[in-house]
C-alpha cells in the first residue's frame, strides 16, 4: 500500500515539474492570463521570421524578370522563350528602380510573406522550412526573390490604394472586427507624423490593458522572435511605437493621432489579386498576361546616392501651377488625381529614399530637384515610367544649392533637362512597341552650365533626336542602342560621338538593320533639318 502511495506522490511531483517546466519555456503570448480582444493566433517566436530586416548592403537577391512576369503576366516581356523573360525596357527600368529604393529595408515583404504563410496563402515548405521561424535567408534566393516580390506590391494597384486609414480608433476597430470574424489579414504601415519613415510590421492581437488603452501586438521584422506592441490611447484617439526602420538606424519613436492618419492597415488580399501594371502600353492589355490594364499614370522616381542626413527635396508641377511633393519642408498635393507612396523601406529623411510620384498621363509638368537642404555633394536619378515608355537621367551630380529641372511630355516622347552647373549624366531611354521595342542610352552627354539638352522620340520617323540650347561648348557622348523582340536581342554602340554647341543630333533607329552601322543626321542650325547624315560604325563585339 505504501509503495502504491509513493508511486502515486511521485507522479503528482513530475506532473507539477513538467507543467512548472513547460510555462518556463512557452511564449509569454501563450500564458493564460492573457485575454485578447481579437487574437489572430500569430506568435512571432513561430510565425514571424528568425532573421532581421536587412538593407540592400547585403547581397540578397531582390526582384528578377521572374518576379516581374509573376506580378504581370507576359506582357512584360520583350522576348520570351520557355521560361526566360527578357523584360521589356521600360519594366527592366521600373524593377530597377524598385529594386533601389529596397535598399532602406525589406520591412513591407517580411511584413506580408509572414502573414501570407500564416493564412496558408504562402506555403513554408516551398522556401525549405516547416514553419516560417526556422527559414534561412542566407544561400536561400528562392525566399530573397519572394520577399521582393511582396515588398514590390507597394508600387502597384490595387494594393497600394486599399490601404485602410483614418483615426488611431478607427484602425484599431476595423482590425479587431476582421480578424474576429476572420475575413481578412493585415500588414500594419506606420509613419512619422509627416508622413516619412515607413515601416511595416505584422499585427496579430489586441489586448485590452484598461482605462481606454490598447496593445495592438506586432511581429516587428526588425526584432525576431519578440513580442512587440503599438499602444493605442482610444481616450486621446491617439498612438505610439518604438523601433528602427532598419535594425542598423537607432531607435526611434512613432506617434501620431486623429489628424495625422500615419498608422495604416494594409490587407493581405488586396495584394494577392491581379496587380496593374504600370509600365506596360495599353495593347499589352489584350495579351494572355495576367494583369489588369494598365493604370494610365507616369510614375516619377527619383533616388539619390543615400548619404545619412542629406536630401533632395522633390517638386512637380503642371501647366496649371499645382503642385506636388516638397514645399517649405512638408508634403503637398495640388494636382487632380495625383498621388504619391512613401515607400515602407526606409528614413526618408536619413537616406534620401523619396516617395514616388503618381501623376495621371496627358499632363505636362515639370521636376525640380532642390539641393538647398543638401549637406554634401550627392548624386542623384530621376526616371518617370509610364504605359510603354521610359525617360530617366542618370549619374546627376547635385552640389548644396543646386536646382536642376526637368519637363516631361505627356505621351513620354520628349524631355528636356537644365542642370544648375555643368553636368555629363547618362540619358535613357525605353519604349515598347509590337514589333519590336527599343532601349536608347546615351552615356556622358555634357551640358554646360545655363544650358540645356533637349531628347525627342519621333516613333512614327524611326527617329531619336538629342541636341543642346544655349550652349557654347561642344558635348561628346557614347551611344547604346537596345533593340528586341521575340526572336533577338541586338545591341549597336558607339563611343565618343562628337557633336557642336547648339545641333541637335537624329539617331535613325528606324534604318539601322539591327548589326551594321547606324546613320546619325546632324541639324547644325537647330531648324529641324538635317545638313548632313554619317554612318557611324557599331563597335559592339
Amino acid at each position: 500500500m505504501y509503495q502504491h502511495r509513493f508511486l502515486r506522490i511521485a507522479s503528482i511531483l513530475l506532473v507539477l515539474l513538467a507543467a512548472l517546466y513547460s510555462s518556463h519555456t512557452r511564449p509569454a503570448a501563450a500564458q493564460s492570463d492573457i485575454t485578447y480582444t481579437a487574437d489572430s493566433g500569430f506568435r512571432p517566436a513561430n510565425d514571424g521570421f528568425g532573421f532581421e530586416n536587412y538593407s540592400n548592403d547585403v547581397a540578397y537577391q531582390n526582384l528578377t524578370p521572374a518576379e516581374v512576369r509573376v506580378l504581370f503576366g507576359d506582357q512584360v516581356c520583350a522576348s520570351l522563350n520557355g521560361n526566360t523573360c527578357i523584360l521589356t525596357p521600360p519594366g527592366q527600368e521600373w524593377m530597377e528602380k524598385v529594386n533601389k529604393d529596397m535598399g532602406g529595408g525589406h520591412c513591407d515583404g517580411m511584413a506580408a510573406l509572414s502573414s501570407l504563410f500564416y493564412v496558408q496563402k504562402e506555403h513554408v515548405a516551398d522556401y525549405g522550412g516547416s514553419k516560417s521561424f526556422d527559414l534561412k535567408i542566407a544561400d536561400n534566393e528562392k525566399l530573397q526573390r519572394e520577399i521582393a516580390r511582396w515588398w514590390a506590391t507597394q508600387a502597384t494597384a490595387p494594393a497600394n490604394q486599399q490601404d485602410v486609414k483614418g483615426t488611431p480608433n478607427d484602425v484599431l476597430a476595423r482590425y479587431i472586427k476582421d480578424t474576429n470574424a476572420k475575413t481578412e489579414s493585415y500588414t500594419v504601415g506606420i509613419y512619422q507624423p509627416d508622413g516619412s519613415q515607413g515601416h511595416s510590421i505584422t499585427p496579430y492581437a489586441v489586448e485590452d490593458k484598461g482605462n481606454g488603452i490598447s496593445w495592438l501586438m506586432v511581429y516587428d521584422n526588425n526584432y525576431p522572435g519578440k513580442e512587440q506592441h503599438i499602444e493605442i490611447d482610444q481616450n486621446a484617439n491617439a498612438w505610439k511605437y518604438t523601433t528602427t526602420t532598419n535594425p542598423s538606424e537607432p531607435e526611434s519613436e512613432y506617434k501620431g493621432d486623429a489628424t495625422t492618419q500615419t498608422l495604416t492597415l494594409t490587407p493581405d488580399s488586396a495584394r494577392l489579386g491581379s496587380q496593374q501594371c504600370p509600365f506596360c502600353e495599353a495593347q499589352a492589355a489584350k495579351t494572355n498576361g495576367l494583369a489588369l490594364a494598365a493604370v494610365r499614370y507616369n510614375q516619377i522616381w527619383v533616388a539619390g546616392s543615400g548619404t545619412p542626413g542629406s536630401y533632395l527635396n522633390v517638386l512637380i508641377t503642371d501647366e496649371a501651377g499645382h503642385k506636388l511633393g516638397h514645399v517649405n519642408g512638408k508634403f503637398i498635393n495640388e494636382i487632380p488625381n495625383a498621388s504619391y507612396v512613401v515607400p515602407k523601406s526606409g528614413n526618408l529623411y536619413d537616406d534620401s529614399i523619396e516617395p514616388f510620384y503618381n501623376v495621371p498621363t496627358g499632363i505636362k509638368f515639370t521636376v525640380a530637384l532642390d539641393g538647398a537642404t543638401l549637406k554634401q555633394a550627392e548624386t542623384a536619378e530621376i526616371a518617370m515610367i509610364g504605359p510603354g515608355y521610359d525617360l530617366g537621367v542618370e549619374d546627376i551630380k547635385m552640389q548644396p544649392g543646386d536646382h536642376d529641372e526637368l519637363s516631361f511630355s505627356p505621351d513620354g516622347t520628349q524631355f528636356n533637362y537644365k542642370p544648375s552647373g555643368s553636368e555629363a549624366p547618362n540619358l535613357v531611354i525605353g519604349v515598347q512597341q509590337p514589333a519590336a521595342d527599343y532601349l536608347f542610352e546615351i552615356k556622358g552627354f555634357e551640358v554646360d552650365a545655363g544650358a540645356s539638352v533637349q531628347v525627342n522620340l519621333a516613333l512614327d520617323k524611326g527617329t531619336l533626336s538629342v541636341g543642346t540650347k544655349n550652349a557654347t561648348n561642344p558635348a561628346q557622348y557614347a551611344l547604346v542602342v537596345n533593340r528586341i523582340d521575340q526572336k533577338t536581342d541586338e545591341t549597336f554602340s558607339h563611343d565618343g560621338i562628337d557633336l557642336a554647341a547648339d545641333e541637335t543630333a537624329y539617331i535613325e533607329f528606324g534604318k539601322w538593320d539591327g548589326k551594321g552601322d547606324l546613320p546619325i543626321g546632324i541639324d547644325a542650325k537647330n531648324d529641324g533639318t538635317i545638313e548632313v547624315t554619317t554612318p557611324e560604325t557599331n563597335q559592339q563585339k
